[in-house]
């Protein structure tokens, strides 16, 4: 799975062809998804205190319950599919496949309120791709600083400023 991502993150691709949101898969957003929140079966309490389950799921979650991981899977698809018909709708400039699959990784773990309001989306939709700070912005919870977010955000960060093939 690392060396999946590693790949991923390292390829050099090359692309000058970009549409308003065309999305080919969230491929890309689902693995920097399962290696950044990890999986379980069973409901716990995130670092923010909410009740979490499967893959940083956190809708509806009650104790006792359980999920698999193919279904923990479809949970993050069917989000995915409802967070990329917002962000069509909050983006307002071109942004290649990698750039939409950072920006849903983003957002699947600030939600998608945050997303709306931050100034990420602000400077994006001014034309500004350098969000190298904007996406540092989102490493804290609760007002402390999380070495698992600094990770994570960096990844955003490669795969938003990577090209893609055509």
């Amino acid at each position: 799975m690392v060396l999946i991502i590693f790949l991923l993150l390292t390829q050099v691709v090359y692309s000058r062809d970009y549409r308003l949101i065309q999305i080919t898969d969230f491929k890309l957003a689902i693995e920097l998804i399962k290696y950044n929140e990890g999986y379980t079966s069973k409901p716990y309490y995130d670092t923010d205190g909410k009740l979490t389950i499967g893959y940083g799921y956190k809708l509806n979650v009650q104790h006792g319950q359980f999920m698999s991981e193919p279904m923990a899977t479809a949970k993050i698809k069917q989000d995915l599919s409802h967070r990329l018909k917002r962000m069509r709708s909050l983006i307002k400039v071109p942004v290649n496949n990698n750039q939409i699959n950072a920006l849903l990784s983003l957002a699947y773990n600030i939600g998608m309120g945050n997303f709306a309001r931050s100034g990420l989306l602000r400077k994006l939709n001014k034309g500004n791709y350098n969000l190298n700070g904007e996406f540092m912005r989102w490493i804290y919870v609760n007002g402390i600083m999380y070495n698992s977010l600094i990770k994570r955000r960096r990844m955003e960060i490669k795969l938003f400023n990577k090209e893609e093939l055509k």
